[in-house]
């Protein structure tokens, strides 16, 4: 971080804190609750949804998905923090990201300070780190394990219904087609 931005904080009365990337991140969610990810959709899904992290997501189909994400989750799975594997959930063959044990202690190391302090993202938004625990939680109990169909109906509820966190990644031009789409989607879904 830039020693501008640490002055800032200083004058802010902010003194302990943790840079978040998009590693972190996805870190965190793998090891809160001691509870696995459930599908790369789901993962992508919680990334497109939390607006602190830069995690590149786009639409694609039914689901987001990251290039940068992908290759963060590549990273922590080298440096032995993740591990990826295959299994049924729910009837499903699934994707599940697993932290390790060394990824599982510097989650609860990570997490620890969070509680303690503050949260910056990307050197610019400050965030208090209980309620940045509180939000990825809350983002792993609602999405983990959707699928992708489950994942479209949600993205194109969250269309209709306005949400800043998925409209505002759309141009002006795009939105009507946007909406027009997610109405149709969820109408033949109920077919």
């Amino acid at each position: 971080m830039d020693g501008w931005k640490r002055r800032v904080l200083e004058d802010m009365g902010v003194s302990e804190y943790v840079e978040l990337g998009l590693g972190e991140v996805i870190l965190l969610l793998a090891a809160l609750d001691g509870k696995p990810l459930l599908g790369l959709e789901s993962l992508h899904l919680m990334l497109f949804l939390y607006p602190y992290v830069d995690s590149g997501e786009r639409l694609l189909f039914l689901a987001p998905y990251s290039a940068k994400a992908e290759r963060e989750l590549l990273r922590l799975e080298r440096e032995g923090l993740i591990t990826r594997r295959s299994g049924r959930v729910d009837g499903r063959l699934r994707v599940i990201l697993v932290a390790t044990q060394r990824g599982g202690e510097r989650s609860k190391t990570l997490a620890a300070r969070l509680r303690r302090g503050y949260a910056v993202f990307g050197g610019f938004a400050v965030r208090r780190g209980a309620e940045v625990l509180d939000e990825l939680a809350a983002l792993k109990r609602v999405y983990n394990g959707l699928g992708f169909v489950e994942a479209g109906v949600r993205i194109a509820s969250l269309i209709l219904a306005g949400d800043e966190r998925v409209v505002s990644r759309f141009s002006t031009e795009e939105l009507p087609a946007l909406r027009l789409y997610a109405k149709a989607f969820l109408e033949e879904l109920k077919g």
